[in-house]
């Protein structure tokens, strides 16, 4: 499964074993990482360096104080006589109440399900020199990997494509994540959580890169772009929540310096490490207003127009447009033509619908019984004077692409 070969101890584990350590060196022996990457976990998790490592000692106030949780002590102690599982739940605040000569301690408790932290990672970065050029004018294009719900086989056929194909760019086309726990059409109530979805789209993202850094190429402008488009499923998804429960402000707020929202896929999935970016919608739009250019001949969007039969999104999308054209979220693989006639000249456009890279199953993501989807994506080629497009696509146990069976 992806992600496996980068999983890490929880914090509690990783700042236990710094705190008996007397040095990094020991510290990244004894989990058998290397020293930078260890110092970049502990840095994002405020975890002290071996030398200064101690037990706190809280100097309990009127104000508020926000611990980290590696070093709550007894706090934790209390939670667990509480007959709570410390690990369910994050202490948002510890206050002191004083009445005359007495003292009373309260401590705030935060589920762990409410709060949206930014994914696990052990702070990999792509490197920065290239072994090889990528084939330049072929693009990927990924469409809606839904995860948690992504395709194990679907996933590790892209990422050997990826270092058989060498391609320029990677579009993903949006829905990288699912959230249905925030969605209005819950099924069962014990849907993934947002950090499970996004942990799983970053466990996605960071197979693409990985990949491309296997093919021997680099990640970014010089090398193999990954480009990702927000879809209706995406972070628009968490931000309605929020303003249909009153949370409008915190719905819309931005990192300090920056316009990037705090709930946002950039931040809480740490995409400035894998070099992936995000082409949002201009400000104060939706999902449907994103677009990218991947080459002067193809326009690249989610899609917003979903109509019965495989290649009818892809043609209205197109009359909307009026040009090549790329997109997910119908969840099928279609390739049509329509010739307009400009100055008794004819016009070939193209639309392409690329289809899901999530699981299908009968009852497929939870909303759809017996879907018509076809599971795979889309390859690119751009010549100059016009583009030409076909798929990888799973059949069985199977991918196929050209003459090539990932399996």
């Amino acid at each position: 499964m992806p992600g496996a070969r980068h999983e890490w101890p929880d914090v509690d584990t990783v700042a236990e074993i710094v705190a008996q350590a007397s040095s990094w060196e020991e510290v990244a022996e004894r989990m058998g990482k290397p020293r930078s990457t260890v110092q970049a976990f502990c840095r994002r998790h405020k975890i002290a360096a071996p030398s200064t490592s101690k037990e706190r000692s809280f100097a309990f106030d009127s104000t508020v104080d926000v611990p980290d949780e590696a070093e709550l002590g007894k706090v934790r102690e209390l939670i667990v006589e509480e007959g709570l599982n410390p690990d369910e739940w994050i202490v948002s605040r510890i206050r002191l109440n004083r009445y005359g000569d007495q003292e009373q301690r309260r401590v705030d408790l935060t589920p762990r399900e409410d709060v949206l932290l930014p994914v696990r990672s052990d702070g990999w970065r792509p490197p920065r020199k290239a072994r090889v050029k990528p084939s330049e004018g072929r693009v990927g294009l990924f469409p809606d990997q839904h995860a948690p719900f992504h395709d194990p086989l679907v996933h590790e056929a892209a990422c050997q494509w990826i270092r058989d194909a060498k391609p320029s760019k990677i579009v993903c086309l949006g829905d990288l994540t699912d959230n249905p726990s925030v969605s209005r059409h819950r099924r069962t109530g014990h849907e993934p959580s947002l950090r499970e979805c996004m942990q799983g789209g970053y466990d996605v993202l960071r197979g693409y890169c990985e990949a491309i850094v296997e093919a021997g190429m680099t990640v970014g402008p010089d090398g193999c772009e990954v480009i990702l488009l927000p879809g209706n499923h995406d972070e628009e998804r968490i931000r309605n929540t929020l303003a249909d429960k009153g949370l409008s402000e915190i719905a819309n707020l931005t990192q300090v310096g920056s316009d990037i929202p705090i709930h946002s896929l950039e931040h809480i999935m740490r995409l400035d490490e894998l070099g992936v970016q995000v082409q949002r919608p201009p400000a104060g739009y939706g999902y449907q207003h994103a677009e990218y250019r991947v080459t002067p001949n193809l326009l690249a969007v989610h899609g917003w127009v979903a109509k019965k039969g495989s290649g009818a999104s892809a043609l209205a999308t197109l009359d909307k447009v009026n040009e090549n054209v790329a997109q997910g979220h119908t969840h099928r693989q279609a390739l049509v033509f329509h010739t307009r006639w400009i100055g008794g000249r004819p016009q070939l456009l193209t639309a392409v619908e690329a289809g899901t890279m999530a699981l299908m199953e009968q009852s497929a993501l939870g909303y759809a019984n017996r879907p018509d989807w076809q599971s795979g994506w889309c390859v690119m080629e751009d010549h100059g004077d016009g583009v030409t497009f076909d798929f990888a696509t799973k059949d069985g146990d199977r991918v196929r692409w050209r003459d090539a069976s990932y399996e």
